[in-house]
């Protein structure tokens, strides 16, 4: 057994070489057993050791349980951890291969057999002790073999959630896969009502209490088990949506989306389906299907209101997208999208006075993203922003940059100075005086949002040669790539993306889409690198 580790969660350490955590949780049933002995205890400290027995034993006979489940994973090819938790025990456990119903019935009844033959070997060594116990340590032995015995029976009926539930789903799936889903929910579920009542009949509410703790989550949650039960036989079509959108192949992943919402009924699985269908359409730029979709969707799951105001623009339906914008969004974003609106229907003169701070720190933004792609439109805002008497320094002179002009930085911080003039040096493509402020780089933040401005500008060699100066982490390292490959260089775009990988970067489907990247796609290594971020660290 490796040294325990303390913790938030409760205590950690290996036995068998399992994890095992015992939460902190776990201690209630002990206090409840020391706190309903303390009459007869005597002391504060025989309460403490009445507490501690009976922790022990209670932790014992669960983990034995657990180690049975745990034991007999393991034989099967499994990986398994172990918590003990409130009520009792859980065990984790994996496979890498492919097990039978048979072994999955085996591993269920491993605990139930685990805990009876350590009550058993308790009973033949102390059976003396245990018919006339005297001490506090030994009633918590022979509650010890009492847990054993009884719960590891006990947990063999098919109630929800114990492992007699998982021992008929194994049965029913040898027997009738297609319709397990949905029998063993309501099985365990009536199961489990009888139990209640039975006990309350016999044993008055508080005994029918715990069981309603005990099963209560279970039988509230019958009808979404039941729907999730009829949905698994779209599972493997779930899958292959999002391994297609996360390979970036977003026509099948739109499509298989589609196929798979038709008959869906769970939320669990229909919500990730709206997600990448809604996602693969728009990054296919198919906006009157993304409209045509979103309007069978429930409130619910409704595009935000600003997603669906800029799809309603794309599709011409102008008067629709302002007043949603005006209706549904905070004001400084719906000055943003309206100032934007407009200037694309060159309607500058409505525009006057309603440019405020945060509308004009969120239109700066989007100039800078439209500024290589759509140079007037991008004038055309910077001008609004540049004359509005409410618009931060920063942004006016930021707009400036944008017209060609010499921004004004009186009144401004260090950062923001050394920021713009770091911009104002590489639209100028003045090496020396760029080069002269990458020697002093104030604030690793600023820098991060400076580089990505460079690379929206199309200064993509500047924003790579700023990259290589900044402290690196998985979006610099994104960002960097981006800038190589929009610049051709395949080997070092290859070797930013593998950095970006290695520390954290997982988004493989924007990378495996995005337009920057057109120059790299080809490469031998380019599948390579995808793969890597598929794999969660």
């Amino acid at each position: 057994m490796a040294d325990p580790f303390v913790s938030s969660k409760g205590i950690s350490f290996r036995l068998f070489g399992f994890p095992v955590l015992y939460r902190w949780t776990a201690l209630a049933i002990p206090a409840y057993f020391g706190f309903q002995l303390s009459a007869v205890a005597g002391s504060p400290l025989r309460v403490i050791e009445t507490m501690a027995a009976f922790g022990l034993a209670i932790g014992a006979a669960i983990l034995i349980h657990e180690l049975g489940h745990a034991l007999t994973a393991r034989a099967f090819g499994g990986v398994a951890r172990i918590e003990l938790v409130l009520l009792g025990g859980l065990t984790h456990h994996r496979y890498d291969k492919p097990v039978s119903n048979g072994q999955r019935a085996l591993v269920s009844v491993a605990g139930s057999v685990a805990g009876a033959l350590a009550s058993l070997i308790v009973l033949l060594l102390f059976s003396d002790t245990l018919r006339r116990p005297d001490h506090i340590w030994e009633f918590a032995l022979q509650f010890f073999v009492y847990a054993g015995l009884v719960w590891g029976v006990f947990n063999l009926i098919p109630f929800p959630g114990l492992d007699g539930s998982h021992i008929l789903d194994a049965g029913v799936r040898a027997i009738a896969p297609e319709k397990a889903g949905v029998i063993v929910p309501v099985v365990s579920a009536v199961f489990g009502v009888a139990a209640i009542i039975g006990i309350y009949l016999w044993q008055g509410s508080f005994a029918a209490l715990w069981l309603v703790i005990i099963f209560g989550p279970e039988l509230v949650s019958l009808g979404s088990r039941i729907r999730r039960g009829r949905d698994e036989s779209l599972y493997s079509e779930a899958v292959a949506a999002e391994t297609a959108y996360r390979r970036g192949d977003l026509e099948a992943a739109a499509t298989q989306a589609e196929k798979v919402l038709e008959e869906a009924q769970s939320e669990e699985i229909i919500a990730p389906m709206v997600d990448i269908r809604r996602a693969s359409l728009s990054r296919l730029g198919r906006y009157e299907q993304l409209l045509a979709f979103e309007s069978g969707l429930d409130g619910r799951r409704a595009l935000p209101p600003v997603s669906l105001a800029r799809v309603l623009a794309r599709v011409g339906r102008l008067a629709e997208a302002e007043s949603l914008a005006r209706s549904q969004l905070p004001e400084p974003e719906a000055v943003a999208f309206v100032v934007e609106l407009v200037v694309d229907q060159d309607a500058r003169s409505d525009l006057d006075g309603l440019l405020g701070p945060e509308s004009a720190r969120l239109l700066v933004a989007r100039v800078a993203e439209v500024e290589s792609t759509h140079p007037q439109k991008a004038r055309s805002i910077a001008a609004l922003i540049a004359s509005a008497p409410s618009a931060p320094p920063k942004e006016r002179a930021l707009a400036r940059l944008t017209l060609g002009e010499t921004p004004d930085v009186e009144g401004l911080g260090p950062v923001d100075q050394w920021a713009l003039g770091l911009e104002s040096a590489a639209r100028r493509r003045d090496g020396a005086a760029f080069e002269h402020a990458l020697r002093a780089i104030p604030d690793q933040t600023e820098g991060r949002v400076v580089q990505g401005r460079l690379h929206e500008l199309g200064l993509f060699d500047h924003a790579a040669r700023l990259g290589t100066e900044l402290e690196p982490d998985a979006a610099t390292w994104w960002l960097l790539a981006r800038s190589f490959g929009r610049l051709g260089d395949t080997d070092r775009a290859l070797w930013a993306l593998e950095a970006a990988a290695a520390a954290g970067w997982r988004d493989a489907t924007e990378t495996a889409i995005h337009p920057d990247f057109a120059a790299v796609r080809t490469h031998p290594r380019w599948a390579g690198v995808l793969e890597r971020m598929l794999v969660e660290v």
